[in-house]
Parts: C-alpha cells; sequence; structure tokens
C-alpha cells in the first residue's frame, strides 16, 4: 500500500491527484497542501531556520571531495582561518 502524502509544514493528509497536473492550487503548491504552506516554508528558508547541523570530519570531507587529500587539507586551512578571524 502506498502511503498518503503529508504537508512537510503542517502534516496535513494531501488527496491523491484526481485532475490533470497543473491545474488546482493544490497542485500548484506541492509538495505543500496550500499556498500558505509553501509561504511558511519560504519564510523559514530566509530567516535561516533550516540548517545542516551535522559536522564535517575530515574523513568525510575525503568522501566527499573524491578522496582528494590535497582539497580537503586546502579546505581545512581555510576553515580554519575564517574561525581565527
Amino acid at each position: 500500500m502506498i502511503a498518503p502524502r503529508t504537508c512537510p509544514i503542517c502534516d496535513a493528509t494531501i488527496p491523491p491527484d484526481v485532475r490533470p497536473e497543473g491545474t488546482s492550487a493544490a497542485d500548484r503548491a506541492f509538495p505543500f497542501c496550500s499556498e500558505r504552506c509553501r509561504n511558511v516554508d519560504l519564510l523559514r528558508w530566509s530567516q535561516g531556520k533550516y540548517a545542516i547541523t551535522e559536522p564535517l570530519t575530515p574523513d568525510r570531507l575525503l568522501h566527499e571531495l573524491g578522496d582528494d587529500p590535497e582539497a580537503v587539507e586546502q579546505l581545512l586551512a581555510r576553515e580554519s582561518e575564517e574561525e581565527g578571524d
């Protein structure tokens, strides 16, 4: 069974599509249930409320940068310079 879609802002169940895509207000607001929830999400982004909080470790950087140790060292050096300012 396929789980019903829910709005990421208010958790309201989004009804299945009954009209051709792009014709209803709900289709224009996807993946949100309404234009209001879409605007709430935009406001949260603009206020910086969404952030990646996972710290980047040297091992993780190696993985993300394709195992290029020189690139990791440059990034870490740049980061430590910025923290020292």
